[in-house]
C-alpha cells in the first residue's frame, strides 16, 4: 500500500521550544577591591558585562565564594586553589545566576565562577 505523501512512523513535526527558564547567566568582569580570605568574601568594582550584567557596570557587588570554582594561579603554593589565592587589584572575570527581571540584585551573590583576567594586578 502507498501512502498519499506521509511517510508513516516519522515521529511527527519538529519539537516546540520550551519557554527560558527564570534565571540569567552574568557575566561581570572587573578589579577585586578587597577580599576576605578566610570567610570566603569578596568586593568586586564591576567595569564590564554581559547584556544581563550591564546594569552592575559602575557598582561595587559583594561576591560569595564558598562554592566557586576559581581560575587563578596558586599563589601560596599549598596544593589547593582557594580564596587564601585572590589578591585585591586583581582583574577577574565572574559568572553568576540569578533570577529573570529581579528588581533589586541581592546584597550577596552566589558566584558559580571566578577567573582571572589578562592583565594579573590593576593598582
Amino acid at each position: 500500500m502507498r501512502s498519499r505523501g506521509l511517510v508513516p512512523n516519522r515521529g511527527g513535526g519538529p519539537a516546540r521550544r520550551r519557554p527560558a527558564a527564570g534565571r540569567v547567566t552574568h557575566v561581570l568582569e572587573g578589579t577585586l577591591r578587597f577580599v576576605d580570605r578566610r570567610g570566603g568574601r569578596a568586593a568586586l568594582q564591576v567595569e564590564d558585562g554581559n547584556a544581563a550584567g550591564r546594569r552592575f557596570v559602575g557598582c561595587t557587588v559583594t561576591l560569595d565564594l564558598a562554592a566557586t570554582r576559581l581560575g587563578v594561579p596558586d599563589r601560596d603554593l599549598d596544593g589547593t586553589i582557594s580564596a587564601s589565592d585572590l589578591v585585591a587589584g586583581e582583574r577577574v572575570s565572574v559568572t553568576l545566576r540569578l533570577p529573570r527581571g529581579l528588581a533589586e540584585p541581592p546584597a550577596l551573590l552566589d558566584v558559580r565562577r571566578l577567573t582571572a583576567c589578562e592583565g594579573l594586578l590593576r593598582l
